[in-house]
């Protein structure tokens, strides 16, 4: 319990980054990584069975 106490004092509801802050030393790479999420189709397009699932 006490590592949560801790962190939540690190926590900058400004910075990027969800427990503390990115500093002057620190290193930021970008990287690409694809999305595995499905685009949508319109609402039209959807087929939805009698149970409510897409088909």
């Amino acid at each position: 319990m006490m590592r949560v106490k801790k962190n939540q004092k690190l926590h900058n509801p400004d910075s990027p980054l969800l427990i503390g802050d990115v500093k002057e030393s620190d290193v930021v790479n970008e990287i690409r990584e694809p999305s595995y999420i499905e685009e949508e189709q319109p609402v039209g397009e959807r087929i939805i069975s009698d149970s409510g699932v897409e088909v």
